[in-house]
């Protein structure tokens, strides 16, 4: 597919689900191995939020306000279609190196996409 805006960092162990009726591509943190070659150790785990519109085929960076994951991957997330929000459970996180319990809810309506 050949798609417009920027694209989002090659990625792995990433979460990836369908929003918005099926129209949107919703990508979620990760792990990215070209970090190292591009000498930005700071993007070896990510914690990015980015949207592919599947009519238009535009990625979009969703920016996020207070408190957030740190970059995790391996992370369960969930979409709430009714209220519009994003549920973030566990991950692994390069910084504690375990696994983590922690939930965070995203309200995908305050979000600026």
């Amino acid at each position: 597919m050949k798609t417009k805006g920027m694209q989002p960092m090659p990625r792995r162990d990433h979460t990836a689900l369908l929003i918005k009726n099926g129209s949107s591509l919703l990508i979620y943190g990760g792990k990215c191995d070209q970090a190292n070659q591009l000498n930005r150790k700071d993007l070896t785990t990510l914690n990015d939020l980015v949207l592919l519109d599947l009519n238009s085929l535009e990625w979009t960076c969703i920016r996020t306000q207070g408190f957030h994951p740190s970059p995790r991957w391996n992370a369960a997330v969930c979409y709430d279609s009714i209220n519009e929000r994003l549920f973030v459970f566990g991950g692994m996180n390069q910084t504690e190196g375990f696994c983590s319990n922690e939930v965070f809810c995203l309200e995908l309506k305050q979000a600026v996409i």
